[in-house]
């Protein structure tokens, strides 16, 4: 489609990858790739105001990209509608399970994020890193993944 000429109806327009619970606005980009082993359903939204309406179904921890990473990594994460605020603890550790560094703390509410490290000012080595998602006070979510920084 034209995203010049989609813009100019003041709509929206969203994909929320089922599987993965990613969702992508598709008036900032023109394709979206399909991990077939990850996701079977897709979800496409159009219209007003739809980050408000458009609520994620599970927690998720997404995967690290850019992976591996040189100067900045993203690591989306999601929270679903419990009726309630979520505390979240995002950390980076490396392979001596040294603590690295905050990526988020807090109380969230539900809904899709992104968190962001910069490799660059926290002066990261190449090798390894863990990053783990921790989710509310009792600690009973908790997820992992990794990212492979490159200098």
């Amino acid at each position: 489609w034209d995203l010049a000429n989609f813009s100019a109806t003041g709509n929206e327009l969203f994909l929320l990858d089922l599987g993965t619970q990613r969702l992508v606005d598709m008036t900032a980009t023109q394709r979206y790739q399909v991990n077939t082993m990850q996701t079977s359903r897709l979800r496409i939204y159009y219209g007003s105001n739809l980050l408000e309406k458009i609520k994620p179904t599970r927690y998720m921890l997404g995967e690290a990209y850019p992976n591996p990473a040189t100067t900045l990594v993203t690591i989306p994460f999601v929270l679903p509608e419990t009726g309630q605020d979520h505390f979240v603890w995002m950390e980076v550790y490396d392979l001596m399970g040294r603590h690295m560094t905050t990526l988020a703390h807090g109380l969230y509410p539900s809904g899709f994020y992104q968190a962001t490290w910069s490799l660059e000012n926290d002066a990261v080595a190449g090798g390894m890193y863990l990053y783990k998602l921790i989710v509310d006070e009792d600690k009973n979510k908790v997820f992992t993944g990794k990212v492979i920084v490159k200098n």
